[in-house]
């Protein structure tokens, strides 16, 4: 076997690891929002003193997104993500066991902040281990984290009609997702300390391209570090939060105008959301094969406008309608953030691992702030009118797609032209 060979099937196994990573992440979430309830009636909380609590999840994470980078560029990726991983479940296991609510918000606070490293390390190995690949699948490993929230809700419910208490419901699924992590992560090819690799397998020919996965050049860097809130950062970091607060609203409130707005059925508004989801789901599976072909930047802007449609066809049209509406903008939010990911670690370079917690940070700052002020909002005004401004949050992605071309390239790429892919990689 040549080393070309050995080389193709360590990075496919390390696809294959990182979308089991991804997807245990996106579990341990479903798990923890199909369990709300539980801790409203273990906490015996009002609505008031509920937020507050599940406020500190997000605030964990957003304080640790930040130092996770250096903890890559120092310790490598794999250390960090079992770190976070193994932290996170440990924690989350000693929810059940918290009765006052000082406790369980401090303990909680903890299991945020372990879940904000573990989603910044993945993100950055991913990043790493697409751009070795030689193809675009940080979408797919997004889309395997949307699946696992589907399969995480969908346990918790099923164990909550069971009559499953929340501790025997974390003290069995936490373990058995942390320890699937433990496995996939040593499936993860060893990099550097910025956590990503430095070239693609060998490739069949060398292509003018404006889609990434680009090649971050890594390696060892001495002396002080250069400041990662650079323009290209802030650009891109800028469009990852108009996705984002994007997203957020959409999660929160998106069911809800259908019920009040359109006249469904709760069952139904119900549904909207899910068709939203599953489209988004869908879009990161499929949305490689898009990126590849035509760039990051044509793809971005195509998305931007078809989400930008989709939330104006909810709005304004009646009936069924609003269920293509929720399709399509599903399908066009599905792979911006992804794409996030991967031009800020083309950027960052040896800071990749910084570059990408920058974002990311910004993306998820959008995501606490998204479904409030959209509440507000509406509060003022009405919420259908409130939902065009996600309208004009999906042109701006659309107008900032620029922002995700590779260093060095205008971004101009034709559609229409092809990429060649790594030799005997499949996306």
């Amino acid at each position: 076997m040549t080393d070309t060979s050995v080389a193709r099937r360590r990075i496919s196994r390390d696809v294959a690891a990182t979308l089991v990573v991804f997807a245990a992440n996106g579990a341990v979430a479903g798990t923890w929002f199909s369990r709300i309830p539980a801790v409203r009636d273990q906490l015996h909380a009002d609505l008031r003193t509920l937020g507050f609590v599940l406020l500190c999840f997000a605030i964990g994470s957003m304080l640790s997104m930040p130092f996770a980078g250096r903890l890559i560029q120092r310790f490598s990726a794999r250390p960090v993500c079992l770190v976070g991983t193994i932290g996170g479940g440990l924690f989350m296991s000693m929810l059940p066991l918290q009765r006052p609510t000082v406790a369980f918000a401090a303990v909680l606070l903890l299991t945020g902040a372990c879940y904000g490293i573990w989603n910044v390390t993945m993100n950055v190995h991913g990043a790493g281990v697409e751009a070795q690949f030689g193809r675009a699948v940080m979408p797919a490993f997004h889309g395997a984290g949307s699946g696992g929230i589907i399969l995480g809700t969908a346990g918790g419910a099923l164990l909550a009609a069971a009559g499953v208490g929340l501790g025997l419901h974390f003290w069995i699924v936490v373990p058995l997702l942390t320890g699937t992590v433990v496995v996939a992560t040593a499936f993860w090819t060893k990099g550097d300390a910025a956590g990503a690799g430095t070239t693609p397998v060998e490739t069949a020919s060398t292509v003018e391209r404006d889609a990434g996965p680009m090649q971050p050049r890594t390696g060892p860097r001495r002396g002080r570090r250069s400041s990662t809130l650079t323009m290209p950062v802030l650009l891109i970091g800028l469009l990852a939060f108009c996705c984002a607060m994007a997203q957020g609203a959409t999660s929160d409130w998106l069911a809800i105008h259908a019920h009040d707005d359109k006249g469904f059925t709760e069952a139904l508004a119900a549904a909207v959301l899910t068709t939203y989801a599953v489209a988004e789901m869908i879009g990161r599976f499929t949305g490689g094969r898009v990126i590849d072909r035509i760039g990051r930047v044509w793809t971005v802007r195509i998305c931007g406008l078809l989400a930008a449609v989709g939330v104006a066809v909810t709005i304004i049209l009646p009936g069924a309608a609003v269920y293509l509406g929720a399709a399509l903008w599903g399908l066009g939010l599905s792979v911006v953030l992804p794409l996030t990911v991967t031009a800020a670690s083309d950027v960052g370079g040896a800071e990749a691992p910084r570059t990408v917690a920058t974002v990311w940070t910004m993306a998820w700052s959008a995501f606490l702030i998204g479904a409030p002020a959209m509440g507000l909002l509406a509060h003022r005004i009405s919420l259908g009118s409130a939902l065009w401004v996600i309208v004009g949050l999906a042109l701006a992605v659309s107008l900032l797609a620029r922002s995700l071309a590779p260093r060095g390239e205008s971004g101009e790429q034709s559609i229409g032209e092809t990429r060649t892919a790594t030799p005997g990689a499949g996306s």
